[in-house]
């Protein structure tokens, strides 16, 4: 009788350690870039009619009739490629001006020029649209919002989290994020597309990927049986080393605004460099003398001109700020 008992309880370890053997990770499939710089144009705000996104089908019909579109940088800023798609783009209506506002109303371009350089410690990410400058940044102690326009700057200091801002840019131009390392998933196959099946929360995250290869053509989530959003992926780089990410030069993310309009950022993804360490430099957020510094987490907003300029923001906390500001400002 032993004898069998033990005989049973090694087939169950046997049985529980190849199940476990066997468990796939996403973090194992997909790598997710830990430090890099990024240049890409970024158009966040299109909105198209006649586009059928219904469930998994409909993202492969979709992403295989772009694919089928050479890559071309002008096709794609002028919104051509959408009417080769037989989808319409709506007009977008500028809001009207705030109620005793004076002065020139600006409108920004569809498209703005984006830089981001990020290591475990240090996300900074800076646009340019015509002649307005945004940056949003952050550190381990604390998170900065600047606006620069002609002849005013304005920065906006918070505690590590105040201002409800992250670090997405992985997520959105390569389909990447941490929040997946330890979620494992089931493989079935798709008109030759590998896809990777994982419950992420009430949903399921589906990736499609090709064999053997670190690259994904689509991830979109589904929720109650419908499409929540969807990421297409396009016109993909070889690595520059052996088993590396192969990275897309044109990505889509899609999300359903109403009934029969849906909402597209559009991300024309230029030079990338994942394998160097990240230029200290641009890891800095500095501040001019004269410009408007804001601290934003107190309900009462502590205001302020620069009296001195800082060379990195980033490595102070607000509290730290304010006081090299008063101390500034006594001396003069």
């Amino acid at each position: 009788m032993t004898w069998r008992i033990q005989s049973i309880a090694l087939l169950m370890f046997l049985f529980i350690s190849q199940v476990h053997a066997e468990d796939k990770t996403l973090g194992n499939r997909f790598m997710v870039p830990k430090q890099g710089h990024v240049e890409f144009q970024h158009c966040f705000n299109c909105e198209v009619k006649g586009l059928k996104l219904e469930n998994k089908e409909d993202v492969l019909t979709l992403h295989e009739r772009i694919a089928k579109i050479p890559f071309n940088e002008e096709v794609i800023t002028s919104f051509k490629f959408l009417e080769k798609l037989g989808l319409e783009k709506l007009k977008q209506v500028p809001p009207p001006p705030r109620p005793g506002a004076r002065g020139r109303v600006h409108h920004l371009p569809d498209w703005r020029s984006v830089t981001v350089d990020f290591d475990e410690e240090r996300f900074v990410r800076r646009e340019k649209a015509s002649t307005f400058q945004f940056s949003y940044a952050k550190s381990l102690l604390s998170e900065v919002l600047l606006s620069r326009v002609p002849f005013n700057t304005q920065v906006e200091h918070f505690e590590p989290g105040g201002s409800h801002f992250h670090n997405s840019v992985v997520r959105e131009l390569f389909s990447r994020s941490t929040i997946y390392d330890e979620v494992t998933y089931t493989t079935e196959w798709d008109r030759g597309k590998e896809v990777c099946l994982a419950n992420v929360g009430r949903g399921t995250a589906v990736f499609y990927s090709e064999q053997d290869k670190d690259l994904i053509d689509a991830k979109t989530s589904i929720v109650g049986g419908q499409i929540l959003d969807t990421s297409l992926h396009f016109y993909h780089r070889k690595p520059v080393v052996e088993d590396g990410i192969w990275l897309p030069r044109l990505s889509l993310r899609i999300h359903r605004k109403s009934k029969d309009t849906f909402r597209m950022s559009l991300f024309i993804i230029g030079h990338v460099e994942l394998a160097k360490p990240v230029d200290p430099e641009a890891l800095k957020v500095p501040i001019q003398v004269g410009a408007v510094y804001i601290w934003g987490n107190n309900n009462t907003p502590y205001l302020a001109k620069m009296p001195i300029a800082l060379d990195d923001l980033l490595d102070k906390t607000p509290g730290v700020t304010r006081v090299l500001i008063e101390e500034a400002t006594e001396e003069d």
